[in-house]
C-alpha cells in the first residue's frame, strides 16, 4: 500500500511521518499529532499518517480528516486536529515509496493526474 492507494480520483492529503509519540487517538476517533512544520498554503481532503513501530518494525498507516491547526509547544511547530480517525492497515514500504517523499516527514500529495 502507498499513500496514494487511499486516495480518490480528485482528492488530495498530507502525509505524515512519525514514530507515535505525538499521535493521539481517542475512542470517538478523534485526536491530533504535533509538532510539525506545517504550510497553510495548502488545502487537502486527508490526512494520512504513517506511522513506524521501531519496536515491531511495522508501519502502521492511518487515514483521517484534517480539523484545526493549532500553535505547538514548541515554537515554529503546529498541531493539527483530527477527526473520523481509522486504521487503514499495515505497509511493507519503506516512507519514501510510501509518500513518494524524501527525508522530510511531511508530504503534501495532489489530486490524481
Amino acid at each position: 500500500m502507498k499513500a496514494r492507494d487511499l486516495l480518490g480520483e480528485n482528492e488530495s492529503a498530507i502525509v505524515l511521518f512519525t514514530d507515535g509519540q505525538e499521535l493521539h487517538i481517542r475512542e470517538d476517533r478523534t485526536g491530533s499529532t504535533s509538532n510539525w512544520k506545517l504550510s497553510r498554503k495548502h488545502d487537502y481532503d486527508k490526512v494520512i499518517v504513517y506511522r513506524r513501530d521501531i519496536e515491531t518494525g511495522t508501519n502502521e498507516v492511518y487515514l483521517a480528516v484534517p480539523g484545526d491547526i493549532t500553535a505547538s509547544s514548541v515554537p515554529g511547530r503546529s498541531v493539527l486536529g483530527l477527526a473520523n480517525i481509522e486504521c487503514a492497515g499495515i505497509t511493507d514500504e519503506g516512507w519514501y515509496a510510501f509518500a513518494e517523499a524524501g527525508s522530510n516527514p511531511v508530504r503534501y500529495l495532489g489530486p490524481r493526474r
